[in-house]
């Protein structure tokens, strides 16, 4: 009588329960490489036990650590994933249980790649000027409801009205007294229980309207030394790709960073390369300098595509048709001397492009500096060589 008592009251008093309110993100997003933290709250009596469904099926008990290191659960029920890749998204299911009650919480992660391609926007382009505001709107009519988060241009998410951005209930963001930082894409990830959505809009910003300031310097030197007088002369004379597919940017500025495209194309196919660009720029200084004598000239050499060896050997490099012929070689001494000639065959096969060195993927300099971005290919007939620039403005060795 008292064992099937106490089993009555035992089982009166179980309960369990997830936390859910207005503060409880069930969906979350996060860049590649980035982190993100489910926070699965739970109650009840007796303490109830965690234990969370992973999106591959696995299912594992808090606490726990995976072999990599990348997801952690504490002892309270959260959830940490770091070091995020696209195999890392999915549902994740937080399950709390004790006696005789459970509850369970579900979480749905978004991995998203750091880069957007202007080929991926589905929603609007926008073009606004300096001190403009506008509005991007991002309806979800889904059942049931999603929820709604942007991905700004510096890869900040944003759950939340900060700075010069408000986000409405809605999901509509408003961008007020736009500036140059404001420009890029703009992500909008809708995400409930069933799936998710993406809508990618592009926002341009333009000095449209700004006045133009013309400086008057006393400069000694030849023509060529002369500075551009209009934006579109600073960047003929700022941008140049050299004949082997390097790119040089004169005087390195903020505008400048973004991502870099070399595109390598013959008859045969096309190859890319992304670089991305980072300006470090130190806080603006204003100085006087008086400049005298002639600038410092650089030079440049290029080693030559043939060598010979104290041993006798030619050695040439990247062959070509025009390389065809008899080659002859004369060995003199004091007594006489002996030639022999070798006939040299180059035949063309076509072959597609493909890129084989190209800068790091990441690079920083100071502002004012002068970047150079390598790009070298291989192909035949010889690939043409043409990179895009974060303005998306294309340029090759013909650039001018």
């Amino acid at each position: 009588m008292n064992i099937e008592s106490n089993k009555v009251q035992r089982d009166q008093y179980s309960w369990t329960m997830i936390k859910r309110d207005n503060q409880t993100r069930t969906e979350s997003s996060v860049l590649s490489g980035g982190v993100a933290e489910l926070n699965c709250q739970t109650s009840g009596h007796p303490k109830p036990s965690i234990e969370w469904i992973l999106p591959d099926g696995s299912k594992v008990r808090a606490p726990y650590t995976s072999e990599d290191r990348r997801i952690v659960i504490s002892n309270d029920g959260k959830l940490t994933l770091r070091s995020a890749d696209n195999s890392d998204a999915g549902v994740y299911r937080c399950i709390a249980t004790n006696y005789l009650d459970a509850d369970v919480l579900s979480f749905r992660v978004t991995v998203l790649s750091p880069d957007v391609e202007e080929e991926e926007v589905n929603g609007v382009k926008l073009s606004r000027s300096v001190g403009e505001s506008l509005r991007l709107d991002c309806e979800e009519t889904s059942s049931p409801q999603a929820s709604v988060q942007w991905i700004l241009p510096d890869h900040t998410v944003m759950v939340k009205s900060y700075g010069n951005k408000k986000l409405y209930q809605n999901g509509t963001l408003g961008i007020y007294g736009l500036t140059k930082r404001d420009q890029g894409f703009y992500r909008c990830l809708t995400a409930n229980d069933l799936g998710v959505d993406l809508l990618v809009s592009l926002v341009t910003v333009s000095n449209n309207g700004s006045k133009q300031v013309a400086v008057t310097a006393d400069i000694e030197g030849s023509g060529d030394d002369m500075q551009p007088n209009t934006e579109e002369d600073r960047l003929n004379l700022q941008i140049k790709v050299t004949p082997g597919g390097t790119l040089i940017i004169q005087q390195v500025s903020t505008f400048d960073r973004g991502h870099y495209k070399c595109m390598a194309s013959n008859p045969a196919g096309i190859d890319t390369a992304t670089v991305r660009l980072h300006v470090v720029a130190a806080p603006p200084e204003l100085r006087l300098d008086r400049a005298s004598g002639f600038p410092v000239q650089h030079t440049e050499t290029r080693s030559p595509s043939t060598s010979a060896f104290a041993n006798g050997t030619l050695h040439l490099k990247n062959l070509d048709i025009s390389d065809s012929g008899k080659y002859e070689c004369i060995a003199t001494s004091s007594t006489g001397s002996e030639r022999r000639v070798v006939t040299l065959s180059v035949e063309k096969t076509d072959s597609a492009p493909q890129i084989t060195e190209i800068s790091d993927r990441r690079t920083e300099l100071m502002y004012g500096a002068q970047l150079q971005l390598n790009c070298t290919a291989t192909g035949n007939p010889k690939p043409r060589i043409i990179w895009r620039l974060p303005s998306k403005a294309l340029v090759d060795q013909y650039h001018r």
